[in-house]
């Protein structure tokens, strides 16, 4: 899981055209994940 988020992550750069609300519901949906510090974390 660890190597899926840095992969994310480095998505998340390239994809600067999203806002980061955006991003963050798009990675909720795919993911399911439940704790959102988590995704705000790889935002910021």
């Amino acid at each position: 899981m660890k190597e899926i988020m840095k992969n994310l992550k480095e998505l998340m750069m390239k994809i600067d055209k999203f806002n980061s609300q955006q991003l963050n519901m798009l990675v909720e949906h795919i993911f399911d994940i439940s704790n959102e510090d988590d995704i705000l974390h790889l935002i910021h």
